[in-house]
């Protein structure tokens, strides 16, 4: 899909180019040649870019200081996890490993742990299995985002055995509710997104 996307974008903007060049009475001789060429090592170069981009654990560091909050609590966010057919067990370790490196006392999963349909997850009882590994005192939680719908055989899906899931590997699930993690210290998760279309 990445391909398509780019090579027809990269395609569109040769080809304004070309007309350019023929609005201004420019010739250059094999012009298609080599602008279907640069397309086609441009889109190459995106999409190794792209690929290398994504399999990088990005951290950023914050400190706030909140009225009446008490001692120090150190919170982990990480977002976008999309387990699916190109994400297994081998990067969810890197990225539990990555969390429990920080020593949070909670840790939030703001959405899209999941990317579709569980079918097509080949290691789903070890990435399980990661998940619980997450060291965190006060709690994992979770809320999901739009792509965790579990598109079985590329139905309408539903998030029933993504639920389930997170409640194997310990992670509660919050659906437009709160939770009472100590007093004058919550967390709330929205509800079930619409599903990615």
């Amino acid at each position: 899909m990445a391909i398509f996307m780019y090579m027809f974008l990269l395609l569109v903007l040769f080809d304004i180019v070309r007309l350019l060049l023929f609005l201004f009475k420019l010739k250059i001789h094999n012009i298609h040649l080599y602008t279907t060429a640069a397309a086609i090592v441009l889109c190459a170069i995106l999409i190794v870019f792209g690929f290398f981009h994504a399999r990088s654990i990005k951290t950023a560091n914050y400190s706030l200081t909140l009225p009446g909050a008490g001692s120090d609590i150190r919170i982990v966010l990480a977002s976008d996890l999309h387990i699916g057919p190109a994400v297994g067990e081998k990067w969810i370790n890197n990225v539990v490993d990555a969390i429990n490196r920080v020593g949070p006392d909670i840790v939030c999963l703001a959405g899209d742990v999941f990317d579709g349909n569980l079918d097509a997850v080949k290691d789903l009882p070890e990435i399980i299995l990661q998940l619980k590994r997450i060291n965190a005192p006060l709690g994992v939680y979770a809320c999901l985002g739009n792509h965790d719908v579990d598109r079985v055989s590329f139905g309408n899906g539903s998030t029933e055995r993504i639920e389930e899931i997170l409640k194997q590997a310990g992670v509660l699930l919050l659906k437009d509710e709160a939770f009472t993690i100590r007093e004058k210290l919550y967390v709330a998760g929205r509800g079930t997104p619409a599903p990615l279309a």
